[in-house]
């Protein structure tokens, strides 16, 4: 194997050039063009920052709010390759967290980007940051540039200044810090079409201390030699901007809050590699997500899929509402009330904070009737009623009662007095919030809402108009509608009993994959949701998956409630599955081609002893009914005793 030279020239001397390069252009201007961008990128943030960065698909990094990016470039054995035009790089989340990994193939092996949100500690508290570690993991040494460039991830963008201090790079004059484990060795900068063929030309230079651009198109390449094994650290932070003081003051600040301590020799500066290791922020988002629902089906994916989104809505699920609320216009064609319903409900299982959040801003906008009118005039009603049950199941719920009960009690109410039959998604959200109203005392209230989400009973009521043809040759499928309704569209299908149509649904929805999420815009071609991914579409999606193995009914927990044909003698299992009789549990195993059902319904608030015990149906038999928290049954008439082959 290759040893790294040891004059770093010599490695970054001896990529090749390569001819007529042109200058690359973020990945999802390049798929859809400059008016209509191919959005799909995937947020970067903290549990007590929230979602402050954002990263697409080929590694190139946003901070929120900042009109410039942060590329990567690698120049290996046969020539540059630039990460926004790679055809090889492929991504995922690492363990299904908010931590991305970006893999560029190159002669003798893979770079690896790796790219996450840390919060560092200051003077004035934590610092949102982001930290990226850019591993060499091919046979030989190859040259690696950062990029700051003049682009935001879908239009064009603006750099001012790049001030260099040592390793720290000073953006817009105070504007963000880039801080990296050592100096670079050479730099290229120039406009953003000038700077890629440059560097493919070798023309590169010794480090300066300014680079600055009237008009804003300025792009740096701050270059650094990557030997076999090594290791790039680098941490990004936006600031608060500093009113006052020299350059050097302003740089010294930054380096003090990126690393937490003022460097020896300004000129030096050191980052300590082992500082906000990438794999202990991820170890730290699954000790998070360990009581979370979980999944597991036939169909690869979507365990990933269920555990990845549950991070992510933690982190931007509260924007669908703030949306909501200052939008009068229905976003991708569907109304603002079932945005908010579909994140509310994924969050009151989550995060009872967010909930507590989201019943807050919505009862600001509660009428005295109860409705919850949102400016696009949609009722929001069952989204008020979800994030309360989130609440409600907190162990300081009672610290919020006289907050939410009254306003729960009206929102009940109003939907009561339209003596019509609720949707769906409403009647899921007057049996979650029922076990949260006896807990606080309220039992009229609570009988109520169950008494208004009853009407529901019959799966056959309120269907969507192509839940029944969905999948088949004259169906919905190949209808032009939004991903959201897609996944909306799961409950129907299961009421349907549509089995072809909501697997290959379900097979559709999965396909994306973690951090693969939607390009979908609304009309006038905006991102959908605050952090540039559809928050409201990934809620649906999850509820869709989660959906499959147990539906949340009034009359009780639906186990499996469709099953295809294809899961034949295939073990599912789900864990903490959320409904309105408590967090349900759930293995199917087979012998000699019969299913076992073992259930565990665990009651909100570990009141079991204290009501009925749920009522459990099926979709692998219809005629069997369990009665009980938990269990195990042997479904002997399953398809009359006949394999899906028979």
């Amino acid at each position: 194997m290759p040893e790294a030279p040891e004059d770093p020239q010599e490695t970054l001397n001896s990529v090749p050039i390569r001819r007529k390069v042109t200058a690359p252009i973020p990945s999802a201007i390049r798929r859809g063009g400059d008016s209509t961008p191919s959005r799909a990128w995937s947020p970067l943030g903290t549990l007590d920052g929230g979602g402050f960065a954002r990263v697409d698909r080929n590694g190139l990094l946003q901070m929120a709010g900042r009109d410039w990016s942060l590329d990567w470039w690698v120049g290996a054995e046969d020539r540059w390759h630039f990460a926004s035009m790679e055809a090889s790089m492929r991504q995922s989340a690492m363990s299904a967290t908010p931590v991305i990994e970006s893999l560029m193939r190159v002669p003798g092996g893979d770079i690896i980007h790796r790219i996450g949100a840390v919060a560092l500690s200051g003077s004035a508290g934590l610092i949102p940051a982001v930290k990226i570690e850019i591993e060499n993991t091919s046979a030989v040494p190859v040259a690696l540039a950062m990029v700051i460039r003049p682009w935001r991830l879908d239009a064009g963008g603006s750099v001012r200044s790049v001030n260099l201090c040592g390793a720290v790079a000073d953006v817009n004059g105070g504007d963000a810090a880039v801080a990296f484990t050592r100096p670079p060795a050479r730099v290229v900068h120039g406009t953003r079409d000038s700077v890629a063929p440059t560097v493919s030309e070798g023309n590169d230079e010794a480090p300066g201390d300014s680079y600055t651009s009237s008009n804003g198109d300025l792009e740096v390449a701050l270059i650094f030699p990557l030997a076999h094994t090594a290791t790039l650290d680098v941490v990004v932070s936006a600031p608060d901007r500093l009113d006052s003081g020299s350059q050097r003051e302003r740089i010294v600040g930054t380096f003090r809050r990126l690393i937490g301590r003022t460097p020896p020799e300004l000129k030096r500066p050191v980052v300590n590699p082992g500082t906000h290791q990438l794999s202990k922020v991820v170890s730290g988002w699954q000790a998070h997500g360990e009581n979370d629902p979980w999944i597991s089906a036939p169909i690869p994916d979507w365990a990933e899929l269920v555990t990845w989104s549950g991070s992510v809505l933690r982190l931007g699920g509260t924007s669908e509402v703030t949306r909501a609320l200052t939008d009068s216009e229905p976003l991708a064609g569907t109304p603002s009330a079932d945005r908010v319903d579909a994140v509310a409900r994924e969050l009151s299982s989550l995060d009872p904070s967010a909930s507590d959040s989201i019943a807050a801003a919505l009862v600001r906008v509660q009428r005295m009737n109860g409705e919850v009118r949102l400016p696009d005039g949609s009722d929001a009603s069952a989204g008020l009623l979800h994030a309360a049950a989130g609440v409600f199941r907190a162990p300081w719920a009672h610290t919020r009662q006289d907050d939410y009960v009254g306003a729960v009690a009206r929102a009940v109410t109003h939907l009561d007095s339209t003596r019509a039959t609720p949707t769906f998604d409403q009647a899921r959200s007057l049996a979650a919030v029922a076990a949260g109203l006896v807990r606080l005392g309220q039992p009229e209230v609570a009988q109520q809402a169950i008494d208004v989400a009853s009407r529901d009973a019959e799966a056959e009521s309120n269907l969507h108009p192509g839940a029944e043809a969905f999948g088949t040759d004259d169906g919905a499928e190949g209808q032009p509608v939004s991903e959201f309704i897609q996944a909306r569209l799961s409950d129907e299908l299961i009421r349907a009993g549509n089995e072809d149509g909501l697997l290959r649904l379900a097979r559709r929805i999965a396909s994306r994959g973690a951090s693969g999420v939607s390009e979908l815009t609304d009309d006038g071609g905006r991102p959908v949701g605050e952090l540039g991914i559809d928050m409201a579409e990934l809620a649906a999606t999850r509820s869709a998956l989660m959906n499959m193995i147990v539906l949340d009914h009034i009359a009780g927990p639906v186990i499996l409630p469709t099953f295809p044909p294809s899961w034949f003698d295939k073990p599912v299992e789900a864990r903490q599955i959320p409904t309105g009789w408590g967090a349900v549990s759930v293995a199917l195993r087979w012998h000699d081609g019969i299913p076992v059902i073992l259930w565990e319904v665990e009651p909100w608030f570990g009141a079991a002893g204290s009501g009925s015990a749920p009522v459990l149906r099926s979709g692998l038999d219809p005629a069997w009914i369990g009665v009980g928290w938990e269990g195990e049954a042997y479904l002997d008439r399953f398809r009359a005793g006949e394999s899906p082959e028979s």
